[in-house]
């Protein structure tokens, strides 16, 4: 038994054979949840390299060689793939409620695959393709077939093809440096590599697509694969980086990384404080999410300032940089979730076509606000444990960063209470309340908004079993 056959090949052959049996939505989402939910359930429990506990004669090995190239997924990977295959599971769940069609689960397995072999790989230059592969299988979700692609499609393929080559070439350059960092070839490829995942990651002023994306495609098939694939470069540049003895610890590259984390919160949020559309609203709090996970990557913060039985962690690799990968996934699922909703009962989602939607669809309203009241960082919720953490370790050291950061999460703190303000000002002089949403839709909402209040009201509840998972 192989951990790649497992966790990369088992994903994508199901992905395939799912795309055959299409027509049978709702228990190819029963099927493809159960699936990542056992596949998360086993980077828990199954040791690699080592004798299953209750199978001594079964050992899972960390190599496979295909083509001459290996995928290496070792027992230090593990946390890794639990946080990518719980995050799936998440969002596979939400996907018959929120009607995104059928094609998301078969592409969720196989987008999951591609992307967790981008992170397994070597040598890890290939991942680029890897991850350009993972974009071009995403386009049936985002643009289904007989439709035309929208402008924001064509330019995040544009822009995730354009990503691949710069990440090829800071991959092929920098393992064989050593020392001497301040050379010219060596902040060649630096530039390089950081150029490549902006153009991945929609870092300013490569942001355009995402935007786009968000506002003319379903709200919950773009979130999905737009978190999905964050959520896998960033892993694989924090890995990269940590890979390089003499990068971990080049300290310019971290003030790089805050302050385009500091740029990305504050554009962010200010634009998302004047905007007008739900679905681009959603595009400017990804920007957000983006930021953090920047800003969070160049800080090592101690996890310990959350909660009271909290551990200390002072790696780069495994602080407040992983901690956000859980609150921001659940929030930002439940928002799409919401919108999603909305977008099935209106024309779109300006605020002229949702106004007073609060009075028709009051679940998926408040499960709108919690979700993006959350990622602005508003006390009792999931967000606010971590941003707390986040500029509490900052203001050390740059407190004028602190300022700007702070700003940005108040402009998109702003565009809640906006929003809040719309769904609840109806045009009739006396609106009749009413719940439209189905069943399902308002379980899967309700459940997330509690569990966004318990994470932020208990966050000692799982930051130390976070503190425990992460090597």
């Amino acid at each position: 038994m192989n951990s790649a056959t497992i966790w990369i090949l088992v994903p994508i052959f199901v992905g395939g054979v799912f795309f055959v049996l299409q027509r049978f939505e709702k228990a190819l989402v029963l099927a493809g949840t159960g699936l990542v939910v056992l596949l998360a359930l086993m980077a828990w429990f199954l040791p690699i390299g080592e004798a299953l506990p209750f199978l001594p004669s079964i050992t899972i090995q960390d190599t496979l060689f295909v083509l001459g190239r290996q995928f290496i997924l070792s027992d230090t990977d593990r946390p890794y793939l639990f946080l990518i295959y719980l995050m799936v599971a998440i969002w596979l769940g939400g996907s018959a409620a929120a009607r995104s069609g059928k094609y998301l689960v078969p592409v969720g397995l196989i987008v999951s695959g591609l992307l967790t072999a981008a992170l397994a790989v070597e040598p890890t230059l290939y991942a680029a393709l890897l991850i350009e592969m993972a974009a071009l299988v995403s386009i049936p979700v985002l643009a289904p077939p007989g439709r035309p692609a929208s402008r924001g499609v064509l330019r995040f393929i544009t822009f995730q093809t354009l990503g691949m080559p710069f990440i090829l070439l800071s991959g092929w350059l920098l393992p064989g440096v050593v020392s001497d960092p301040p050379s010219q070839p060596v902040m060649t490829a630096i530039v390089l590599l950081l150029l490549g995942f902006a153009l991945l990651m929609a870092i300013f002023p490569f942001h355009s697509w995402l935007i786009s994306l968000a506002g003319e495609v379903n709200p919950y098939s773009a979130a999905f694969i737009f978190f999905l694939i964050l959520s896998t470069v960033s892993i694989f540049g924090v890995d990269f980086i940590n890979r390089l003895e003499w990068l971990r610890g080049f300290a310019p590259l971290y003030s790089i990384l805050r302050l385009l984390g500091i740029l990305m919160i504050f554009t962010g949020g200010l634009w998302a404080a004047f905007q007008r559309h739900l679905g681009r609203m959603l595009g400017y709090a990804m920007l957000v999410i983006v930021g953090s996970s920047l800003l969070a990557s160049s800080l090592g913060a101690p996890v310990a300032d959350l909660g009271a039985n909290a551990s200390a962690i002072a790696s780069p690799a495994t602080g407040l940089f992983f901690a956000f990968f859980l609150p921001n996934g659940l929030a930002l699922a439940t928002w799409a979730l919401s919108l999603s909703i909305f977008r099935n009962q209106t024309e779109n989602l300006t605020y002229r076509s949702v106004q007073g939607l609060a009075y028709t669809l009051p679940v998926a309203s408040a499960g709108l606000l919690a979700a993006h009241f959350s990622l602005a960082s508003l006390p009792l919720l999931a967000g606010f444990p971590l941003y707390s953490a986040m500029f509490s370790s900052l203001s050390h050291s740059a407190p004028s960063a602190v300022f700007l950061a702070m700003l940005g999460v108040g402009g998109l703190l702003a565009g809640a209470l906006r929003t809040l303000a719309v769904l609840i000002t109806s045009p009739n002089e006396s609106p009749a309340w009413s719940m439209t949403e189905t069943r399902l839709q308002a379980i899967l909402i309700v459940a997330a908004i509690i569990l966004l209040f318990v994470m932020g009201l208990f966050p000692q509840l799982y930051l130390p079993l976070l503190s425990e998972l992460i090597p």
